[in-house]
């Protein structure tokens, strides 16, 4: 199936943001966390204004993907 933004939008997908609360509700992470992965460098933070911080979905997913990869793989 081809995705609806290949043809409308000539191949680019539009960027999703994902602000602290989405990412608590996707993910069993606190919020706390979140910032603190932030601040390592492990996810990018970007400030929209003083007050909102939003995170590239893709991003968050192939972090939380790997973190799962790298867990399961401790288990075995």
């Amino acid at each position: 199936m081809e995705n609806i933004y290949s043809t409308v939008n000539q191949g680019y997908a539009p960027k999703r943001y994902l602000r602290i609360a989405d990412i608590t509700r996707l993910y069993p992470i606190g919020r706390s966390a979140i910032l603190n992965y932030g601040k390592q460098g492990l996810i990018t933070p970007i400030r929209v204004t003083k007050g909102v911080i939003v995170y590239d979905a893709n991003e968050i997913e192939a972090f939380f993907s790997g973190k799962k990869a790298e867990a399961q793989n401790a288990k075995a």
